[in-house]
C-alpha cells in the first residue's frame, strides 16, 4: 500500500508540473516572460518579450524591455532600429530617425539595408515621400534582394498615383519573395480599380492561397459580383464572415 501511495504521489506531482509547464508554454508571450523572470539579463529573451508586447499593442512595455537591453550593454543594431520603428508609430519622427541613425552606426553593410528600409517607413509615416523613396532605394542598392523595400516603393508610387510604377515594384517584391501576401493583395486592388476583373481575381486568389483574410475574400467577392458570378461572390462573402466570426471569438 505504501508503494502504491508513493507512486500515486509521484504521478500527482508530474501532473502538476505538466500543467505548470503548459501554462508557461501556452504562447510565445508567456514563454519569453518566464525566461526573462528567470534570466533577466538574457538579451534574446528581453528582445523577444519586447516583440510580443509590441504585437499586443503595448508599446510602453516594448520600449521598456528594448531599452533594458541597451542599459545592460546590449548594443545591437536591430534593438536601436526597433525602438525607432515604435517611436515612428507614435508620431515621434525625429526621435525615431535618431534611433535609426544610431542603428546605422553599428550595423554591418547588409544589415544597413533593413535600417534604411525602416528609415523609409518613418519618412513615409511623416508624409515625406521624397525622402522615403530615397531611403528605400538606398536599401535596395545595399541589398538587391530586399523584398520589403521594393514593396514599400510600390506603396509610395501608388500613393503618388504612379500606377504603372506601383505595379512594377509590387511585382518586383513578389519576384524576391514569392509568398508576399500584401503585394498580391494590393495588385488585386489596383487591377480591380482599373476594371481588369480577371487580373484582380487572379491576384486576390494568389493572396488567399498564402493567407486567408476576410478582406481578401471580400475584395474577390466584389470582383466576382461585378463579373456577374453571383454564386462565387456569395461563397466568398460567407467565407469572409466566417473568418471575421472566428477572429472575434479569439
Amino acid at each position: 500500500m505504501k508503494i502504491k501511495r508513493s507512486i500515486s504521489l509521484v504521478i500527482l506531482l508530474l501532473i502538476i508540473m505538466s500543467f505548470s509547464r503548459n501554462k508557461i508554454w501556452h504562447d510565445e508571450f508567456t514563454l519569453w516572460l518566464d525566461v526573462v523572470r528567470k534570466t533577466p539579463e538574457n538579451w534574446r529573451a528581453l528582445y523577444n518579450l519586447a516583440l510580443e508586447f509590441h504585437k499586443k499593442g503595448k508599446s510602453d512595455e516594448a520600449l521598456f524591455y528594448l531599452k533594458k537591453i541597451i542599459d545592460s550593454g546590449g548594443h545591437k543594431w536591430y534593438v536601436y532600429s526597433k525602438i525607432g520603428s515604435i517611436l515612428a508609430e507614435r508620431g515621434l519622427y525625429e526621435e525615431s530617425l535618431s534611433w535609426h541613425t544610431r542603428a546605422l552606426s553599428i550595423a554591418d553593410d547588409k544589415q544597413k539595408a533593413a535600417v534604411y528600409n525602416s528609415i523609409g517607413v518613418t519618412y513615409f509615416k511623416k508624409g515625406d515621400y521624397k525622402d522615403a523613396e530615397k531611403a528605400f532605394t538606398k536599401a535596395i542598392s545595399i541589398d538587391a534582394q530586399h523584398a520589403e523595400a521594393y514593396y514599400n516603393l510600390g506603396v509610395i508610387y501608388w500613393y503618388e498615383n504612379k500606377i504603372d510604377r506601383a505595379i512594377e515594384f509590387f511585382n518586383k517584391a513578389i519576384q524576391k519573395k514569392p509568398l508576399y501576401f500584401d503585394a498580391y493583395y494590393n495588385l488585386g486592388i489596383i487591377y480591380g480599380n482599373m476594371g481588369e476583373l480577371d487580373r484582380a481575381i487572379e491576384f486576390f486568389s494568389e493572396a488567399i492561397s498564402i493567407k486567408e483574410t476576410a478582406e481578401a475574400y471580400m475584395k474577390r467577392s466584389l470582383a466576382y459580383r461585378l463579373k456577374g458570378q453571383i454564386d462565387r461572390a456569395e461563397k466568398d462573402i460567407l467565407r469572409a464572415r466566417s473568418l471575421e466570426l472566428n477572429a472575434g471569438n479569439r
